[in-house]
């Protein structure tokens, strides 16, 4: 765009002798450049000192040999064109120019300058008035070289190597093909994934078989809707607020947290959430706290100090939580988000939707505070035995998403024929009160032989508990001896937990029995033995 050399700097009279000779005196107008870059202190390049393009050019650089352009419309009073340039801006470029000419330099980037990566990028050195802009082109960044790219293989070698060494290696786990071996690892807690005739029952309809397996295209631009809209409709009766599907419980957790907060939120998370929703406030870039878990006191002294500092707070929990299996206080929390302006309670059910609450509908909908709670996530991978997520929330904040939340906006649908798979299983789950109170006998029979095992950590009994092993080596030995017994246990590890709580992670089924969970626990109290 400007006739120089790559690293050759452009001062200002030279960048507007450059406009004026290119013809393009329009963009003088109202005093100013309209496509100038910010100088500095965030002001156009065409303002200097609270004056337009027009009287900064009034007087000539020193040296130059080009008349610089005048703005017609701009005032030329010769009072005002002598203000234009203050002594400190002429101090400045004097000392700039002393400088590059003692040191033979002159046109060469400083040394602080060389992190700039792009071309064209605005520089703001220190040692510059405000009045003084300068504007830099850098060449473009070399391609990688050959010794470049094996220096970043070997770095991810290296990282594998600490991680191998560290007992923290992840490999994707082999089928387990054996119909002896019982899973505790998988999160179909009602069972509903290991009943065919479910399926069965489902494409005996022959519409249903017409329904497309793909939706090619994402939610906004599908479209096919039917699918999406009846369940979407049905969730909202059984919530009594619209619902919204996304793809997962990763993607309406980044992709709503995200959009709701902005620098102006403080958003305040328990300190076991999960990872989508740490992502989600990274994503946010808004400022955030993490109170210690399930701990209300703590989250009430972070509210107390943030009073009044932002316009809104974002209270983010987790009503089961995926690793420990206990519960959050929705009562208490929901009390806290009435006591502070501007707050927002979030929680999410993924654990909870299908296996606790009356019909399933989580913890927060069974709750007395159910109106406090301003955004309820869901998932359908894992009670539902289907896929995806869905949010009940506010008209308002449901047609704000659909608007900002970009997993929902640039990611392509579900398939059709998953949401009315969905809708399907959400009409039986509402009726499986049988199989949720089996699933809590079962967890109240396992809480038992686990606690005495587990003496510094409390274990809830739940269809999650987690047997606390405290290192990485210790649980992938365990869970492989548990697996040579026929039993599938996965170990869990750093960063997924805390150092120093690696652990077993048990999930149950409403489609086991007690003689499971007592052999399950006869085989660990063996291996814990030994």
């Amino acid at each position: 765009m400007y006739r120089q050399r790559p690293d050759r700097r452009l001062y200002d009279h030279e960048r507007r002798d450059d406009i004026a000779r290119s013809g393009r005196h329009h963009l003088a107008r109202r005093g100013r450049c309209d496509d100038a870059r910010p100088d500095i202190h965030g002001q156009p390049s065409g303002l200097r000192c609270g004056r337009g393009l027009a009287e900064t050019a009034a007087q000539p650089e020193h040296g130059s040999s080009h008349q610089p352009y005048r703005n017609p419309h701009a005032a030329t009073s010769d009072s005002r064109r002598q203000s234009a340039r203050c002594q400190r801006c002429q101090s400045a470029r004097r000392n700039r120019r002393d400088r590059d000419g003692r040191a033979g330099q002159r046109g060469r980037i400083p040394e602080a300058l060389r992190g700039a990566r792009h071309l064209g990028e605005t520089l703001r050195p220190q040692c510059l008035h405000n009045a003084t802009l300068y504007y830099i082109r850098l060449r473009p960044a070399a391609p990688d070289r050959a010794d470049d790219r094996v220096h970043k293989v070997k770095k991810y070698a290296d990282i594998l190597d600490s991680l191998r060494l560290g007992g923290n290696l992840r490999t994707i786990p082999e089928e387990c093909v054996a119909e002896a071996v019982t899973d505790f690892s998988s999160n179909d807690y009602l069972g509903l994934a290991a009943r065919p005739e479910v399926q069965e029952e489902f494409f005996a309809d022959p519409q249903r078989r017409r329904i497309p397996m793909t939706s090619s295209a994402s939610r906004l631009l599908s479209a096919r809707q039917r699918e999406y809209d009846a369940l979407e409709r049905r969730l909202g009766e059984l919530y009594c607020r619209p619902c919204l599907l996304m793809n997962s419980g990763y993607h309406a957790n980044t992709g709503m947290i995200a959009a709701l907060a902005d620098s102006r939120t403080l958003i305040v998370a328990d300190k076991l959430v999960h990872a989508s929703i740490i992502d989600g406030i990274v994503l946010s870039k808004a400022p955030f706290e993490r109170f210690r878990h399930n701990d209300l006191g703590h989250l009430e002294r972070i509210l107390a100090k943030a009073a009044g500092k932002y316009e809104s707070v974002l209270i983010v929990a987790e009503s089961v939580y995926s690793m420990d299996g206990d519960r959050a206080d929705i009562s208490g929390l929901a009390a806290l988000r009435r006591r502070t302006p501007g707050a927002m309670l979030y929680i999410d059910e993924a654990h909870a939707v299908g296996a606790e609450g009356p019909g399933g509908l989580g913890l927060c909908r069974a709750s007395e505070c159910y109106a406090d709670v301003d955004v309820i996530v869901g998932t359908f991978g894992k009670a539902f035995a289907s896929m995806g997520a869905f949010c009940a929330v506010s008209p308002v904040v449901r047609d704000y998403l659909v608007n900002r939340s970009r997993s929902l906006i640039f990611s392509t649908a579900l398939p059709p024929i998953t949401a009315e798979w969905t809708r399907f299983l959400l009409e039986k789950i509402l009726l499986m009160d049988s199989e949720r109170d089996h699933l809590r006998q079962l967890g109240h029979r396992l809480r038992e032989s686990l606690q005495p095992l587990s003496p510094d950590f409390t274990i809830t009994p739940s269809h999650i508990q987690p047997l606390v092993l405290g290192s990485a080596e210790k649980a992938v030995s365990f869970s492989r001896r548990l697996l040579d017994a026929g039993l599938k246990v996965l170990p869990i590890r750093t960063p997924t937990v805390p150092p120093g709580t690696e652990r077993l992670r048990i999930s149950l089924s409403a489609a086991m029995t007690t003689a499971d969970i007592d052999r399950l626990a006869n085989e660990i109290s063996r291996i814990s033995a030994d």
